[in-house]
């Protein structure tokens, strides 16, 4: 089953040490990595279709990340080959901002977005919330109504397993909606500063606390500024 890291840092942070643990939990999750952060020069993202704990290439990025805003995710694929096109994050630019997502679950019986480069739910569900966002003209309201919209479209969330971070390099909108999996949000000071870490397994060296199950989470510069009612 997939694994998600997210890391707000009121400053320019680094997670590399972090982002080392979480690699050891691409043990069962080998089918790829991404890495993904904003720095000084906008969006870096960097993923490859092999295992995290094993590649060069992912301790290379990690070292790299630096900046206010780093997500990563390993992969364990159940729609869509062993490419990197399918692996996470994904990201798209939308009215002037740059997004990135990466999802942990699943949504059966979801047809692939025509903007999608590969095969998985995961990226349409991406596009359909960016969709929601564009429509609303608001992020927080878009990402509320659109995850709405996918209850609606699949039985009223039977068939959706939700767990996602999505940035646009300023705020994390991190939601948690799988029943076996649930999120975890924990506080450090990095070289950066104040930072909140969000996560789908506790990492080493972190108080942890359990994200609300169908609670939106806002996370902006090291802080979660707000957590919505049930959506």
């Amino acid at each position: 089953m997939c694994e998600l890291f997210g890391f707000s840092c009121e400053g320019n942070g680094r997670a590399d040490l972090l982002l080392r643990n979480f690699a050891g939990h691409s043990a069962r999750n080998t089918h790829g990595w991404g890495i993904a952060y904003y720095g000084i020069d906008g969006l870096v993202l960097e993923k490859k279709p092999e295992t995290a704990r094993d590649s060069e290439a992912f301790y290379r990025a990690a070292a790299g990340a630096t900046g206010g805003v780093i997500i990563s995710h390993v992969r364990n694929a159940s729609r869509g080959g062993q490419h990197e096109r399918n692996c996470h994050p994904f990201a798209e630019s939308v009215d002037g901002r740059r997004w990135t997502f990466a999802h942990n679950g699943h949504v059966d019986g979801i047809a692939v977005h025509p903007r999608a480069g590969g095969e998985t739910d995961s990226e349409t569900v991406f596009h359909m919330l960016l969709d929601s966002i564009h429509a609303h003209g608001d992020p927080y309201t878009g990402i509320v109504e659109g995850i709405k919209g996918l209850y609606e479209e699949y039985e009223f969330g039977r068939d959706v397993r939700l767990n996602f971070l999505l940035t646009d390099g300023d705020v994390i909108y991190a939601y948690n909606h799988h029943p076996e999996k649930p999120m975890y949000h924990g506080t450090r000071q990095t070289s950066g500063g104040r930072s909140v870490i969000v996560a789908t397994q506790r990492l080493d060296g972190e108080s942890w606390s359990e994200l609300p199950e169908d609670y939106l989470a806002v996370i902006r510069q090291g802080k979660i500024t707000s957590i919505t009612g049930p959506i």
